[in-house]
């Protein structure tokens, strides 16, 4: 994503970036093999310079991943995307917080995008609960997310958990989520 636009105006704890970065994708492999998936990244379509959007709605998701995801699926290969994005929207961004953090989100319908909140991360786990591992917090998101893209729904015991902790989620698919994935009659 972007650099934001001089004027922003941060908030609160708000870290101020000169740039967001792509999220960190370390547990993709692991949680989508026994699903019989094997993922690739990169495939030099997408657009690697996506706009800034400080507090970004659920609306604006899918503009912001039209504007970006390049890759379609076909009958050969299934295309997920996601994007690290600076924040969600306001009351669920953690600012103040006294406010719920919600640390990703995945637009539900085709074609999907799926976008993690990297402040909203960088809050729960540098600010309020140091002891949690930031980089496994964004990595299970982007696996919960991109659980999404394949249909998944929150699942409890496993990394699609809906929890208002994402520390504790799990970083794999339980038996039920790899069996889901499977039997889906595509690509």
């Amino acid at each position: 994503m972007g650099a934001p636009p001089p004027d922003t105006v941060w908030q609160d704890d708000d870290f101020p970036v000169a740039d967001v970065a792509d999220p960190d994708t370390g547990l993709l492999v692991a949680a989508f093999q026994p699903a019989y998936v094997l993922p690739v990244f990169n495939t030099g379509n997408n657009n690697s310079n996506a706009g800034f959007i400080y507090a970004m709605t659920d609306g604006e998701a899918s503009s912001q991943g039209s504007a970006n995801r390049a890759t379609e699926e076909s009958s050969d290969y299934w295309a997920a995307y996601v994007q690290g994005v600076y924040e969600g929207p306001d009351g669920e961004d953690n600012d103040y917080d006294t406010e719920n953090g919600r640390d990703g989100y995945c637009v539900p319908y085709e074609p999907e995008y799926a976008f993690v909140y990297l402040e909203v991360i960088r809050d729960l786990c540098g600010l309020e609960h140091p002891t949690w591992d930031a980089t496994l917090v964004q990595r299970r998101t982007v696996v919960h997310e991109i659980g999404h893209q394949f249909g998944l729904d929150h699942h409890p015991g496993c990394v699609m958990e809906a929890s208002t902790n994402p520390s504790l989620r799990t970083s794999s698919l339980c038996n039920g989520c790899l069996a889901a994935i499977r039997v889906i009659d595509r690509p």
